[in-house]
Protein backbone atom coordinates (compact mmCIF):
# COMPACT_ATOMS: atom_id res chain seq x y z
CA UNK A 1 0.00 0.00 0.00
CA UNK A 2 1.82 3.50 -1.00
CA UNK A 3 1.14 6.69 0.31
CA UNK A 4 -1.38 7.55 -2.27
CA UNK A 5 -3.73 4.61 -1.38
CA UNK A 6 -3.17 5.80 2.55
CA UNK A 7 -4.07 9.04 1.78
CA UNK A 8 -7.16 8.33 0.32
CA UNK A 9 -8.45 5.62 2.88
CA UNK A 10 -8.01 8.48 5.18
CA UNK A 11 -10.04 10.42 3.57
CA UNK A 12 -12.50 7.77 2.86
CA UNK A 13 -12.73 7.42 6.65
CA UNK A 14 -12.84 11.17 7.77
CA UNK A 15 -15.62 11.39 4.97
CA UNK A 16 -17.28 8.86 6.49
CA UNK A 17 -17.09 9.56 10.22
CA UNK A 18 -18.59 13.27 9.05
CA UNK A 19 -21.71 11.46 7.54
CA UNK A 20 -22.37 9.13 9.92
CA UNK A 21 -22.18 12.64 12.57
CA UNK A 22 -24.36 14.11 10.42
CA UNK A 23 -27.11 11.11 10.35
CA UNK A 24 -27.00 10.96 14.22
CA UNK A 25 -27.68 14.48 14.56
CA UNK A 26 -30.35 14.67 11.99
CA UNK A 27 -31.79 11.24 14.00
CA UNK A 28 -31.58 13.08 17.58
CA UNK A 29 -33.33 16.45 15.91
CA UNK A 30 -36.39 14.21 14.97
CA UNK A 31 -36.63 12.91 17.69
CA UNK A 32 -36.45 16.28 19.89
CA UNK A 33 -39.29 17.63 17.53
CA UNK A 34 -41.51 14.58 18.14
CA UNK A 35 -41.30 15.51 21.62
CA UNK A 36 -42.32 19.11 21.49
CA UNK A 37 -44.71 18.69 18.63
CA UNK A 38 -46.45 15.98 21.26
CA UNK A 39 -46.08 18.62 24.09
CA UNK A 40 -47.84 21.10 22.55
CA UNK A 41 -50.76 18.52 21.14
CA UNK A 42 -51.15 18.40 24.88
CA UNK A 43 -51.30 22.06 25.64
CA UNK A 44 -53.74 22.43 22.68
CA UNK A 45 -55.79 19.41 24.11
CA UNK A 46 -55.87 21.05 27.40
CA UNK A 47 -57.16 24.72 26.19
CA UNK A 48 -60.22 22.85 24.31
CA UNK A 49 -60.80 21.04 27.75
CA UNK A 50 -60.88 24.51 29.59
CA UNK A 51 -63.33 26.20 27.62
CA UNK A 52 -65.74 23.16 27.50
CA UNK A 53 -65.44 23.24 31.01
CA UNK A 54 -66.50 27.11 30.94
CA UNK A 55 -68.85 26.38 28.44
CA UNK A 56 -70.95 23.83 29.89
CA UNK A 57 -71.25 25.86 33.15
CA UNK A 58 -73.07 28.73 30.83
CA UNK A 59 -75.33 26.43 28.84
CA UNK A 60 -75.73 22.93 31.03
CA UNK A 61 -78.67 21.52 28.49
CA UNK A 62 -76.37 21.73 25.92
CA UNK A 63 -72.76 19.93 27.13
CA UNK A 64 -70.08 19.43 25.11
CA UNK A 65 -66.98 16.58 25.73
CA UNK A 66 -63.66 17.15 25.05
CA UNK A 67 -63.58 13.76 23.23
CA UNK A 68 -66.56 13.62 21.17
CA UNK A 69 -65.63 12.58 17.72
CA UNK A 70 -68.57 14.02 16.05
CA UNK A 71 -67.52 17.45 17.10
CA UNK A 72 -64.51 19.10 15.73
CA UNK A 73 -63.00 21.78 18.39
CA UNK A 74 -60.39 24.03 17.04
CA UNK A 75 -57.09 26.09 18.90
CA UNK A 76 -56.49 29.01 16.28
CA UNK A 77 -53.17 30.94 17.06
CA UNK A 78 -53.55 34.99 16.24
CA UNK A 79 -50.38 37.04 14.78
CA UNK A 80 -49.20 38.05 18.01
CA UNK A 81 -49.21 34.88 19.34
CA UNK A 82 -52.32 34.85 21.47
CA UNK A 83 -54.37 31.83 21.29
CA UNK A 84 -58.62 31.40 20.93
CA UNK A 85 -60.49 28.13 21.24
CA UNK A 86 -63.10 27.55 19.20
CA UNK A 87 -65.96 24.69 20.18
CA UNK A 88 -68.98 23.90 18.19
CA UNK A 89 -69.94 26.88 16.13
CA UNK A 90 -68.66 29.96 15.04
CA UNK A 91 -70.86 32.12 17.28
CA UNK A 92 -69.91 34.60 20.21
CA UNK A 93 -70.48 31.41 23.01
CA UNK A 94 -68.36 29.05 21.31
CA UNK A 95 -65.33 31.27 21.01
CA UNK A 96 -63.33 31.63 23.77
CA UNK A 97 -60.30 33.44 24.58
CA UNK A 98 -58.10 33.79 28.10
CA UNK A 99 -58.68 36.45 29.83
CA UNK A 100 -56.57 37.29 33.62
CA UNK A 101 -55.46 33.46 33.59
CA UNK A 102 -59.29 32.11 32.63
CA UNK A 103 -61.01 31.22 29.83
CA UNK A 104 -64.26 32.95 28.89
CA UNK A 105 -66.35 33.67 25.84
CA UNK A 106 -64.89 35.87 23.17
CA UNK A 107 -68.43 38.50 24.06
CA UNK A 108 -69.13 39.85 20.12
CA UNK A 109 -69.78 38.66 17.08
CA UNK A 110 -67.24 41.12 15.81
CA UNK A 111 -64.75 39.81 17.67
CA UNK A 112 -65.18 36.44 16.88
CA UNK A 113 -65.22 37.08 13.39
CA UNK A 114 -61.84 38.39 14.02
CA UNK A 115 -60.92 35.50 15.91
CA UNK A 116 -61.83 32.83 13.52
CA UNK A 117 -59.87 34.25 10.26
CA UNK A 118 -56.69 33.35 12.72
CA UNK A 119 -55.05 30.01 11.20
CA UNK A 120 -55.89 27.12 13.17
CA UNK A 121 -52.83 25.58 14.79
CA UNK A 122 -54.63 22.89 15.81
CA UNK A 123 -58.10 20.67 15.27
CA UNK A 124 -59.45 18.30 17.48
CA UNK A 125 -60.10 15.54 15.41
CA UNK A 126 -56.05 15.70 13.94
CA UNK A 127 -54.19 12.37 14.32
CA UNK A 128 -51.99 12.89 18.18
Amino acid sequence: MNEKEKAQNAKRANIMWVMMTLMILVVIAGIVGIIMKSHQTGQYKEMIRQSIVVYNKTDPEKTLSADSKTKVYRVRKSGDGEFFVQLNGTSPKFVYEKNHGKWSSVGTQKKANVVLKYRAVYTSNQQG
